[in-house]
């Protein structure tokens, strides 16, 4: 679980890098190292990454303007992954806490 989940991470990091977007870039480097420490509270902040105004969602890679399509088509496939591995994550870790 965790492997899979920092291998996307890294993989996002690594488009976002690519593609002038490093303030997202090092967030997710940061996430994807925290994970080796502290692996729930990583899970948990990046699927905050997800949520409101100005989120992981909104970004759409671009140059002078123009969207980039290959690009933000391969965002949004690692971001999909992501989700659903941090979803399958999060369910894990309330099952084997007995949580709601």
């Amino acid at each position: 679980m965790k492997d899979e989940i920092k291998k996307t991470v890294i993989d996002i990091a690594n488009v976002l890098s690519s593609n002038d977007e490093e303030s997202w870039a090092k967030t997710f480097e940061k996430l994807g190292s925290e994970l080796d420490s502290d692996c729930e509270s990583s899970i948990f902040s990046l699927r905050k990454l997800y949520g409101g105004m100005g989120s992981f969602n909104d970004i759409i890679l671009h140059k002078d303007g123009i969207p980039l399509i290959r690009e933000n088509d391969e965002l949004d496939e690692l971001r999909h992954t992501l989700y659903k591995q941090l979803d399958r994550a999060i369910n894990l870790l309330k099952t084997s806490k007995n949580l709601p």
